[in-house]
């Protein structure tokens, strides 16, 4: 099933992936050969994202001649499996999954997107996929340990408690074993170092308080020695949802000529 918006297609898309089929739209410009960015929403988010950021932003980069598949994780939005079942690795899987599909459908430029959690597991993937062109992140988590600093550091009540109750659940959905156990391990911004050639697009919002700025410098501090293009912008005024925020239009706009002259 397919529908034309405006100097675009939609595509219905599904992913097979570990058993469960992933749910994805695909824009296509009506332009030869474009390049492909990869959309990859937050931990208990979708493909739509906060205030239909993802899907604003879609539109925007389909606009400029890039097209985008923005998708579900396993057991997100329309996508199957449980939350409660997901691990990293999972995640990572997902993204690699659907890039396989992509490059099936002879997309030879390819680019990731990721915002929070699924900024990390854009890193991530890129390092292990080894042909992403380009990446632009939206306040991406760093670590596991420094997300732990963050929540305690929210939460001073948990940190005189039992240390199981700190990654037992996340806005409601249950976190599994061994999610706890790989995330509490999680250090995306290292993995950054197999990626220094790989031009970066780097936001987070100054006052996120979901994810403090020590993420930001996490990053920052890899990338010192990269010999690719490298943009860090602090937002003003912002907190972690990009999407709920003014300079959300903005963002948008860095974000499509980034991936304009990257891809």
């Amino acid at each position: 099933m397919e529908a034309t918006i405006g100097k675009e297609t939609r595509e219905w898309v599904i992913v097979e992936n570990e058993g469960n089929k992933l749910f994805g739209v695909l824009h296509r410009p009506e332009v030869e050969n474009p390049p492909v960015v990869v959309v990859m929403h937050g931990f208990a988010s979708s493909k739509i994202g906060s205030n239909r950021c993802w899907v604003y932003l879609a539109e925007a980069l389909s606009k400029a001649g890039v097209a985008v598949f923005r998708f579900d994780f396993q057991g997100a939005g329309d996508s199957e499996g449980s939350h409660d079942q997901l691990t990293a690795e999972r995640y990572v899987s997902d993204a690699l999954a659907v890039t396989r599909y992509l490059e099936k459908e002879k997309f030879d430029r390819i680019g990731y997107f990721g915002s929070s959690f699924g900024g990390a597991i854009s890193v991530i993937a890129a390092a292990l996929h080894k042909k992403i062109k380009s990446l632009a992140l939206w306040a991406p988590v760093a670590s596991g340990e420094l997300w732990i600093q963050d929540f305690l550091k929210n939460n001073p009540a948990l940190a005189l408690g039992n240390p199981e109750n700190i990654l037992s659940s996340y806005h409601g959905v249950k976190l599994n074993s061994q999610f706890k156990a790989e995330f509490v391990k999680f250090n995306a911004s290292e993995m950054l170092r197999e990626l220094s050639e790989v031009p970066l697009l780097h936001f987070h919002g100054e006052n996120d308080q979901t994810l403090s700025l020590s993420h930001q410098k996490a990053y920052q501090k890899v990338r010192e020695d990269s010999s690719a293009p490298t943009t860090f912008i602090t937002c003003p005024n912002t907190d972690h949802v990009i999407g709920f925020e003014p300079i959300l239009p903005e963002v948008i706009e860095q974000t499509v000529s980034w991936f304009l002259e990257t891809l």
